[in-house]
């Protein structure tokens, strides 16, 4: 047991794989009149980053993956934690699946806040924005009808309404 014990020395430093993101893709998404901006950071092991961005540049949804455990925020549902589940079809797009947990963990969320703070990747205002979400969960339902309206303008009434509807679907 002992050679064992010698030879597993693996462990999952957050701080390496926070400074191990890179960007990987930024990508346009168009659809029912709206357009979001997918910018996705990735890391050797096995972490990603994802954040949408709406055309008044509004962070509307994120996900952090980190080994396949789930944290997730978006203007809709708010902090949602949970993991990804292999349903084993072939199709690439359809062979995950995320079971959300009924409760969101915090101390995953904790850890997202910490790999997010290593990124260095990616500017410190997206990094605060993002740990910001997670931290004080700000959604649609709960944020002053005056900032909603700042925030998003004129979009603002459609964040219950069809604009929902395009972010429930887009993210299925």
């Amino acid at each position: 047991m002992k050679d064992f014990a010698k030879n597993t020395h693996s462990f999952f430093d957050i701080r390496e794989a926070g400074s191990s993101l890179e960007e990987a893709a930024v990508d346009v998404v168009k659809s029912e009149g709206h357009s979001l901006t997918n910018h996705w950071y990735h890391s050797p092991l096995e972490v990603d980053v994802y954040y949408w961005v709406d055309e008044k540049r509004n962070i509307i949804k994120q996900q952090v993956s980190i080994y396949g455990q789930i944290c997730e925020w978006d203007i809709i549902d708010g902090v949602r934690t949970g993991c990804v589940i292999e349903t084993g079809k072939e199709d690439e797009n359809e062979g995950n699946t995320i079971q959300y947990d009924k409760k969101a963990h915090n101390s995953s969320l904790f850890q997202a806040k910490n790999l997010l703070e290593y990124t260095e990747a990616m500017s410190s205002l997206v990094k605060e924005q993002l740990i910001y979400n997670f931290e004080h969960n700000p959604t649609a339902d709960n944020l002053d009808p005056e900032e909603l309206l700042a925030q998003y303008g004129d979009k603002a009434k459609e964040l219950k309404g069809s604009l929902a509807k395009f972010i429930k679907k887009l993210f299925k």
